[in-house]
């Protein structure tokens, strides 16, 4: 019903779904508002990972693309218990061939995924990576902003190198493991935005928040415990503009 309600708003661009919308438990629901001809930013605060899974797949069988450029959206943790461990959210590039900014979050302790996408198209990230290296990093040649949630599967170490070459990254990780923040090297790193949490918990004997951050404008910290190694909270902050530190 909603979306015949929608289709007379040929001017409609930006469509927005709260959490108690039920709109999104339904494929042909989703797959009709995935259609509508004139919207290209799309947002919603609960969905199911089964039915949008499903009306993606109807429209790859009948060669239908959206023209959505922008979307976001939340999977509510109970959502993804019912989804068991397929909690990935498909967005195929024959389907979404214009989208440049996706924001996929999960509420509490889950990590919902993304699979398909066109990367190199991408500019705005926000979510978990398929493979556990995030070689994903390596085709997003055209990525202003990134927002990484690292999960028990991440492989920490190549992921972080991998972050490193993304000027305009935030780390966010729900681990308490200071490696899976910043790798412990020498030398500066060019990240303008950080967002990660520092704790015990995996972490590795040197602690990771000693690096150089010279271009960093905004540094977010939780800290669960002060690992004992930790002397310095970053060095060289010659930029920075807003620091927030949560014990």
């Amino acid at each position: 019903p909603i979306t015949m309600a929608l289709l007379p708003l040929e001017q409609l661009r930006t469509l927005c779904f709260g959490w108690k919308s039920g709109e999104f438990l339904f494929p042909a629901t989703v797959s009709g508002i995935l259609k509508l001809p004139s919207l290209r930013t799309l947002v919603c605060h609960s969905v199911h990972p089964w039915p949008w899974n499903e009306a993606v797949h109807g429209l790859v069988g009948h060669s239908v693309a959206t023209p959505i450029v922008a979307l976001s959206l939340c999977i509510p943790s109970w959502f993804i218990d019912d989804a068991g461990n397929d909690s990935t959210v498909e967005l195929p590039s024959s389907v979404f061939p214009h989208l440049k900014h996706v924001d996929i979050r999960g509420d509490g302790a889950r990590y919902p995924k993304t699979n398909q996408l066109a990367w190199r198209h991408i500019e705005s990230f926000g979510g978990s990576f398929e493979e556990p290296e995030c070689r994903e990093l390596d085709e997003m040649s055209g990525l202003r902003r990134l927002r990484v949630v690292c999960n028990p599967f991440t492989d920490c170490a190549p992921t972080a190198e991998r972050l490193l070459r993304h000027r305009a990254a935030i780390f966010r990780h729900r681990q308490r493991t200071p490696s899976c923040g910043i790798p412990s090297r020498t030398g500066s790193i060019e990240l303008e935005r950080l967002d990660a949490t520092i704790g015990l918990e995996g972490g590795p004997a040197r602690c990771a928040f000693d690096a150089a951050l010279p271009s960093a404008t905004s540094i977010e910290v939780r800290v669960t415990e002060w690992p004992p190694s930790m002397e310095s909270l970053f060095r060289d902050l010659t930029s920075l503009r807003a620091l927030r530190v949560a014990v």
